[in-house]
């Protein structure tokens, strides 16, 4: 089973400096604004869920992964389009599939048990948009932000600051729970905003 956390930060690690900021910046965007741009970052996230499932798919297909990757993030884009409650239920499933995954495998958690783990989890993240109204919107994009946050993060500060941001992969590395325990004290902060601020739409009719 591939380690997603050392995956992703050894990609962003070798990207341009300019990709982690805006990784950072797209997850502050998510974290922090998601209720007033919802519908945009749904597709955007349904966008980038359907570029991911071509690319690895494509293969199969003896087709191109870029070309894969296109046609399923056009296909992504296209649900968003079409049906904004299916297209939040998509995102959510990746959202809560990807988060109960990474999170089990921290602690050690190996497939068959992983695996159904990840299954029950996007299951879970579909259902609570089928039936919570409000609460999703928060929710859904604080998670996907603080995820954007740190691995934005590890890019931007190893590529600016470099002794920091290899000290932080070195620490997460050997500490499990240092990322996880990160991104919840970011969720916390993220969605405790959102809240706020939905609270005050509804209750003024604001849009």
């Amino acid at each position: 089973m591939p380690d997603m956390q050392r995956e992703l930060f050894t990609w962003v690690t070798h990207q341009h400096g300019t990709v982690g900021l805006a990784l950072f910046a797209l997850g502050m965007l998510y974290a922090f604004m998601g209720f007033r741009f919802y519908a945009a970052m749904t597709a955007l996230s349904c966008a980038f869920i359907g570029w991911m499932v071509g690319a690895f798919t494509a293969p199969i297909a003896e087709m191109d992964p870029l070309i894969g990757g296109i046609a399923g993030g056009v296909a992504g884009a296209g649900l968003a389009v079409a049906s904004r409650r299916g297209a939040a239920m998509v995102a959510a499933a990746a959202t809560w599939g990807a988060l109960v995954c990474y999170l089990l495998h921290q602690v050690g958690v190996m497939p068959p048990t992983l695996t159904a783990a990840t299954a029950v989890g996007a299951i879970l993240g579909c259902g609570f948009v089928c039936f919570c109204r409000h609460a999703p919107i928060a929710v859904n994009t604080a998670l996907q932000g603080v995820m954007l946050i740190v691995v934005g993060w590890v890019g931007l500060s190893t590529a600016f600051v470099p002794s920091i941001g290899r000290t932080f992969v070195v620490w997460a590395s050997g500490w499990e729970m240092l990322v996880p325990g990160l991104l919840l004290m970011l969720f916390v902060t993220g969605y405790s905003y959102q809240a706020m601020n939905l609270r005050g739409d509804i209750r003024t009719g604001a849009a």
